[in-house]
Formats: C-alpha cells, structure tokens, sequence
C-alpha cells in the first residue's frame, strides 16, 4: 500500500520529481508497477460491490488505457536500444578493420625498409660475417622476383610464337584450300552456233560432206 501510494504521489507530481539519475526506462517501470498495483486495489474494492463483474471490467479497462502508451514508448526504447548495439557493434567491427589495416601497412613498410640494397648488403655481411645473413635473404628475395619476372616474359613471348604460328598454319591452310578449288572448278562450256550458222550448214550439203582437205572439181 506504501509502495502505491508513493508511485501515485511521483505520477502526480510530474517529470520534475524524478530524480536525475533515474533513466526513462526506470520511470516507466515505476508507472506500470503504480498502474498494476492500483489494478489490484481496485478488483479488491469491486468483491465488495453489488455489480462485481461491471466492475472487473471497468477497472480491466482502465488499467488497458493506462499501460497502452507505457507499452509503446518501451517498444520504442527497445528498438533504439537494440539500434545503438547494432551501431556499437558496427563501430568495434570497423575500429577492428583500420587496427588491421594499419598494422599489415606498418609490417609491409618495415620489410620494405629491412631489404637492404646490393651495395649495402656486402660490407654489412664482411663485418659480421657470425650474424644472421637477412642481407643474403634480401638478395635471394630480389634474385627470385627477378627469376618469376623473367619466366612471366618467356611465357608471354612463347604464347604470342605459338600465336603467330597457328594464324600462319591457318593462313596456309586457307590458301591450298583456295588454290584447290581454283583446279578443280569446271572450264567454260563452247558457246553455240547460231543461227546463221546452221542455216549455212543445212544449205550447202555436199561441201559440208567433202573431206578435209581436197580441192574443188
């Protein structure tokens, strides 16, 4: 009953008599137990009344009414809340990302830095002939980049040959195909004789029946 009462009371006297560290989420969870606490006192008041279930229901409603708004404003507390952990997450995933970025950058510029040049490497390696030979790990570095470099150009050159002499072989090919077909193809038939001609032919006989060759009587 103390517990309602002092509820009641800070509902009554508005947002200026929470405290300021008490959070919105606290407030409404102050206002719920309020509203639930006066659910229960007034089924109790209905037992005692003529209309019991009239009253149940009225007091149903009127807590409905009351924790309507509390459900909504939580609902949306939840969802910024979840929101802010999403983002938080987010936040620690992409600090995660430039911390790796950063440090792979870093170790990429000391191994660049460590690789000493061919006229430094000797008389590092003269003077400390009992050291770890990283200078002959740089040359040997150096000398494998040059080695993949030279056999990435051989392999090019090789392709573009092999290139070459498949459009040459396609090119010859072509070319005996074009000059067989040149052989074979049909020669042009005789043209007919005309008309004048066969006329000719049919009027004049026995000249067209004399041997070749032999002189006229």
């Amino acid at each position: 009953m103390k517990h309602l009462m002092l509820s009641l009371l800070l509902m009554a006297a508005g947002p200026g008599a929470w405290s300021a560290e008490a959070t919105e989420a606290e407030q409404l969870r102050v206002q719920r137990a309020a509203i639930e606490a006066r659910y229960e006192e007034a089924l109790a008041q209905c037992a005692q009344r003529f209309a019991v279930i009239d009253c149940q229901l009225q007091a149903k409603q009127q807590r409905h009414e009351a924790i309507k708004p509390l459900q909504a404003r939580e609902y949306e507390l939840n969802a910024a809340e979840r929101a802010a952990r999403a983002e938080a997450q987010r936040q620690r995933v992409k600090a995660k990302q430039a911390d790796y970025a950063e440090r792979d950058a870093r170790q990429k510029t000391q191994s660049l830095l460590a690789e000493p040049t061919p006229m430094q490497a000797e008389p590092v390696s003269k003077a400390r002939p009992d050291a770890p030979d990283s200078n002959e790990r740089g040359r040997q570095a150096l000398a494998r980049r040059v080695a993949d470099e030279k056999a990435a150009e051989l392999q090019r050159q090789q392709l573009l040959q092999r290139e070459q002499a498949a459009q040459a072989h396609r090119q010859a090919v072509e070319r005996r195909n074009a000059e067989r077909a040149a052989r074979k193809a049909p020669a042009a038939p005789l043209p007919l004789p005309s008309a004048s001609a066969v006329s000719a032919a049919a009027s004049t006989p026995g000249r067209a029946k004399a041997p070749a060759g032999s002189a006229p009587h």
